[in-house]
Formats: C-alpha cells, sequence, structure tokens
C-alpha cells in the first residue's frame, strides 16, 4: 500500500545505503519539523534528473500542482531534523532504515519548501549473480582503499580514508544495502547514479560496481607485497597516535592532577595514570612486533 509521506526534492542522487543526512534550508526546516513532528516519522528523498532545474517561482505560481521534472525512483525512511553540531551550523534531514521506493504521486503540501507523496517499496529483483558475489566485491574495494591510500596521510585524514568507509560496512545490514553503499562509494557521476537508482535488477547493479572495480583496478599494484606497505603504515601511525596519547596521559595527570584533588586522591590518580601509560607502551611493543611480522609475512607470500 501506497505511504503518504513528506518528500524533499534535491539536484544529488541520493542512493538506498542504510541511512544518509541532507543539510536544510531554513523553509526546508520548518516544513520538515512541522510535517514530521518532533517524534520524526516517515519521509523521502528524490532527485531532479541531471540538469534539470527548479520550477522558478513565476513557474510554480502557473502549476502549483506540479514539482517540475523529477525521478519517479526515490529514497524514504524513518527521518527527523537534526540540530546544528559543533563543527556546521546547518539543521541536517537524518534518514535510517532506508528503502527504494516509487513515487505514485506528488502533490502540494502546506509550504511551498517540501512536496507530499503517495510512495511505494521497490525492491530490486533478482538474485545476486553466481559469478559476482558481495564478499569478492567487498574484498576488491577494499584492497583498492588500502592501494590507493595517501602514506603522508595524519591520523585524522587516514581514518576518514580508510575507517569510514571500514566501519560503515561492517554496520550496515543485509547484502543489498551493502552492495548499494559501494556503489555510493564508486559513483559520482549523476547520470550512472540515475541509472542505478532506475534500475530494476540486482544483477544490473552487482554488475555496474563489479565493472567500476575492475577498471579501477587497471595497473593498480594489488599484490600482497605491494599493499603491505600501506597496511603497515596505517597500523603505526594509528598505534603511535594512540598510544602516544596514553602515554601522555601519565605525565599530564602527575604535573594537573594535585591542582584538582588533595592528598590521596591525587596520588591515586597519578599511580593508576602511570599503569596506563606503561599499559600504552607495552601495547606500543606488541603492535610494532606485529607490525613485523606482517610485513615479513606478506613478503613470503608473495614469493
Amino acid at each position: 500500500m501506497p505511504r503518504d509521506i513528506p518528500l524533499l526534492i534535491l539536484d544529488e542522487v541520493v542512493l538506498p545505503t542504510s541511512e544518509t543526512e541532507v543539510g536544510l534550508s531554513d523553509p526546508e526546516r520548518h516544513a520538515l519539523m512541522q510535517a514530521l513532528g518532533p517524534d520524526g516519522g516517515l519521509a523521502g528523498i528524490v532527485a531532479r534528473p541531471p540538469g534539470a532545474p527548479a520550477p522558478t517561482s513565476l513557474e510554480r505560481k502557473a502549476a502549483p500542482d506540479s514539482p517540475g521534472a523529477i525521478m519517479r525512483a526515490c529514497i524514504f525512511g524513518t527521518a527527523r531534523v537534526a540540530a546544528p553540531d559543533a563543527n556546521d551550523d546547518t539543521f541536517r534531514l537524518q534518514v535510517t532504515d532506508i528503502l527504494r521506493g516509487h513515487l505514485q504521486d506528488v502533490m502540494p503540501a502546506s509550504s511551498d519548501a517540501i512536496w507530499r507523496a503517495h510512495v511505494e517499496t521497490a525492491p530490486l529483483l533478482g538474485e545476486f549473480p553466481e559469478e559476482v558475489t558481495l564478499a569478492g566485491l567487498r574484498d576488491r574495494f577494499l584492497r583498492l582503499l588500502l592501494a590507493t591510500r595517501d602514506l603522508d596521510a595524519n591520523p585524522a585524514a587516514m581514518r576518514q580514508q580508510l575507517g569510514r568507509p571500514l566501519r560503515e560496512l561492517r554496520a550496515v545490514d543485509g547484502d543489498v544495502r551493502q552492495l548499494w553503499l559501494l556503489a555510493d562509494y564508486l559513483f559520482e557521476q549523476p547520470s550512472v547514479r540515475v541509472a542505478l537508482m532506475q534500475a530494476n535488477e540486482l544483477e544490473f547493479l552487482a554488475h555496474t560496481v563489479a565493472d567500476a572495480l575492475e577498471l579501477a583496478e587497471t595497473g593498480m599494484p594489488l599484490n600482497p607485497k605491494a599493499l603491505a606497505r600501506p597496511l603497515v603504515r596505517t597500523i603505526a601511525t594509528a598505534s603511535e597516535d594512540a598510544t602516544t596519547s596514553l602515554g601522555d596521559l601519565g605525565h599530564i595527570v602527575a604535573a594537573l592532577a594535585p591542582l584538582v584533588v588533595a592528598g590521596d586522591g591525587a596520588d591515586k590518580l597519578t599511580s593508576e595514570a602511570q599503569r596506563i601509560s606503561e599499559a600504552a607502551a607495552t601495547l606500543a611493543n606488541d603492535v610494532d612486533r606485529f607490525v613485523t611480522r606482517l610485513a615479513k609475512a606478506a613478503t613470503r607470500k608473495q614469493r
């Protein structure tokens, strides 16, 4: 049965991964807060075809019931309006438990900033093709991430380059959603994202991702020996960043604890911090030995 939900129209194609968020203008924020209420609810996001302009104010007045050119394939899920955080002063629409949908009808809402729509769930049909597996696609994607990693990146950049995709892939439930997430990382071209959203068969999505990985792999050093260096550097950088911070804890607490805690309390905190610092040093040594063994094992495997 079609669902009657508020609809946000964007100029970019959002794929049905497990969750997403988009920035809101003030009119969009007010309209969605009114439509969703304080506890949130179902909402959809749809894109205009690449190059299709939004209707002008004169066109909206002439045809108030038409949103202009939009796709029929959309996403929808559980939505809420999130307040700005410390790094961004923009209100955002957060959508989770995303499904791919098909727009049946689009109608004006109480505000010109959003629309209302009847949406039906539109899952991809069929199964994974026998020659393509999700595990294989995921492994190839991760090898490419590792091979193209910036070896001079700082720990924060490293976490963005490698940590975020790994966390997101682990967090996504279901093979199809993981496949959509791989597509989201691989394809930025609007025309390709439109084609994926409009596809009916799971096989098409799987083959498109596989073909993109094959093209990206051309000429890339993806053997174990070549991948060992960025992996070793990644582990070493993460370890150094973490253990250095923990190791400094003992010195920081020893110097500052007496300023906020008197007597035995400061001594106990200093002693505990020292134990943490020693444990961090032990962990750093363990990681160094592990990295050495990893590099040697990769070299032996390549031979």
